[in-house]
């Protein structure tokens, strides 16, 4: 939010009701570039979020959707199923369940070539 209204109350109701910033007038030009250059750093961050399996570091399901919806072109798909996969947990333990998929998911990502997606 801009406003040359810049006391306290209007930044609280600002916030409130939604605005994630508030830049008073005069604006600060330095200050304004700190700015949005944070803001665009933390939406960054948040778009990786919600587009990468926390766990495995590849692209999750929600990003494969959008770009299958996006891309307009031909593809392959291949699934791969990791054989007795519910074994390792039940014997070794979901700690030791979740390493193999963050191994064998960065196994995948070293042997696809640069146009490959993994998801």
């Amino acid at each position: 939010m801009n406003s040359i209204q810049n006391d306290k109350h209007k930044r609280i109701k600002a916030f409130r009701m939604g605005a994630d910033d508030f830049i008073g007038k005069p604006i600060d030009i330095d200050e304004f570039i700190v700015k949005i250059v944070r803001h665009i750093q933390r939406k960054k961050i948040f778009d990786q979020s919600v587009l990468i399996d926390e766990l495995t570091q590849v692209y999750n399901r929600r990003f494969l959707e959008d770009t299958l919806k996006r891309s307009g072109r031909h593809i392959t798909i291949s699934i791969i199923d990791l054989e007795h996969f519910k074994r390792v947990n039940d014997q070794y333990g979901h700690s030791v369940g979740d390493l193999v998929l963050v191994e064998f998911a960065q196994f995948i990502k070293s042997n696809i070539s640069s146009s490959d997606l993994i998801s």
